[in-house]
């Protein structure tokens, strides 16, 4: 089993970085900065930013974008209700497993049930909340 893979959300940059390496005694992650074709290491104290971790799962039926923890997926289904049947929700750890919430972060449905049921019909990955928090409002009635 391979290492979690995590993405680290900047606070006052307000910018989305790789994770490359994470030091829990010393309180501080690595993170890849891409730019001008260029790579550089950027280190951060573990309060600068928002670390957000790998679902292991991807969109499209698994053959799209990775999802990680505070990306928004929309979920149509004639059950979920919603605008047009459909509802977005954030991918969110709770209690034991990956959950898909609401904007009141109330339970839509877990993220097992998103990526196997057949009455669960999705779309593409959103975006994420902390790039663009107004996705959230995409879903309501």
């Amino acid at each position: 089993m391979s290492d979690p893979e995590f993405r680290a959300w900047h606070i006052a940059e307000k910018k989305m970085y790789s994770v490359v390496m994470i030091s829990w005694r010393l309180g501080v992650v690595e993170c890849l900065r891409i730019g001008m074709g260029l790579e550089t290491l950027d280190r951060f104290r573990l309060k600068e930013v928002i670390l957000l971790q790998d679902t292991t799962l991807r969109d499209k039926g698994g053959k799209g974008d990775k999802l990680f923890a505070g990306d928004v997926i929309r979920i149509r289904s004639p059950k979920l209700g919603g605008k047009k049947g459909y509802r977005d929700g954030v991918i969110e750890w709770f209690r034991d497993g990956w959950v898909i919430n609401d904007e009141k972060h109330e339970l839509i449905t877990s993220l097992w049930d998103y990526v196997t049921y057949e009455d669960l019909f999705y779309e593409d990955k959103q975006g994420n909340i902390y790039e663009n928090p107004k996705l959230m409002d995409n879903g309501k009635e």
